[in-house]
Order: C-alpha cells, then sequence, then structure tokens
C-alpha cells in the first residue's frame, strides 16, 4: 500500500511488484489532461503523491479510469502540475 492523497485526503494505491494500482491518483481516460484527475482536493499533496510513485519505479500504473500507461508519462507530466489552477466548485443555490 501507498498513500497517494490529493486527489482525496485519504486515497490509497497498491503497489504489487512492479505494477502499480493507482486509483484516481492519476488518469488515462476522458476527461483528463496529461494524466491528472479531474478532481483533485490538494494539488500539493497530489504532485508529492506523483512523485512518490515515480519514486517506487513501478513499470506500469493501472488508473481507475483509462488504460494502463507506463510510470514516465507522470515524469513527464509533473512539471505541468506546477501551473495547474484549481477551480472551486460553487455549490447549488437552488432550493430543494
Amino acid at each position: 500500500m501507498l498513500e497517494t492523497p490529493g486527489h482525496t485526503a485519504d486515497h490509497i494505491s497498491l503497489l504489487l511488484g512492479d505494477v502499480l494500482f493507482c486509483g484516481d491518483a492519476a488518469m488515462n481516460g476522458i476527461p483528463r489532461v496529461r494524466r491528472t484527475t479531474i478532481w483533485i482536493e490538494d494539488l500539493l499533496q497530489y504532485r508529492q503523491s506523483w512523485k512518490a510513485i515515480i519514486e517506487k519505479h513501478p513499470k506500469m500504473l493501472y488508473p481507475a479510469h483509462g488504460k494502463p500507461f507506463q510510470t514516465a508519462d507522470l515524469q513527464r507530466y509533473l512539471k505541468t502540475l506546477e501551473n495547474r489552477k484549481l477551480y472551486a466548485l460553487k455549490p447549488n443555490n437552488h432550493e430543494v
């Protein structure tokens, strides 16, 4: 088990040999931008989790959404997380 917070505070990934099941720590399906998920609670933790995944050197990542991909993709797109902007969800003001 590898703690990979950022997407959510309690997110974990599972490392089995040279394969990492990363859940929503990264994506390879629609909608995604450069392997990032569309929901990130804490961008700093999200970046740190990517670094932790890279340091474990798995050959392949299996995301919860999309096809498996190589860990090199995270290394390639890590720099883009520095300029990523997060947008708060606006509360629904409709009364039920």
